[in-house]
């Protein structure tokens, strides 16, 4: 799971490692944002598929929404080109994200 974030901190903007990573996503196209944002695809979010059931099951609600089609092959290239994921998260992001393309 990646994070969204309305804005980019200064730590990210110094560092261009980091700012390849962060996707921007436009308010327009994603009707879930209320502003531009980004989403940090340098860094996974561990969380449980259990947890995550569960989560849904409990408050369906917090379903927003998807990556716009124009935005996912921005996210491929971030996680493709970042420098901060592993080989392994990276085999195993691309493979389940191309499987959605």
């Amino acid at each position: 799971m990646f994070v969204i974030n309305s804005t980019l901190s200064n730590y990210v903007l110094a560092r261009p490692d980091l700012k390849r990573c962060q996707v921007r996503l436009d308010a327009a196209s994603h009707t879930f944002l209320r502003t531009d944002s980004f989403l940090n695809c340098g860094e996974v979010c561990l969380v449980g598929v259990e947890d995550i059931e569960r989560q849904l099951v409990e408050e369906m609600s917090r379903i927003c929404g998807e990556v716009s089609a124009q935005s996912r092959p921005a996210v491929l290239e971030a996680i493709r080109t970042s420098r901060t994921l592993s080989r392994l998260q990276k085999g195993q992001l691309l493979s389940s994200l191309e499987k959605i393309e």
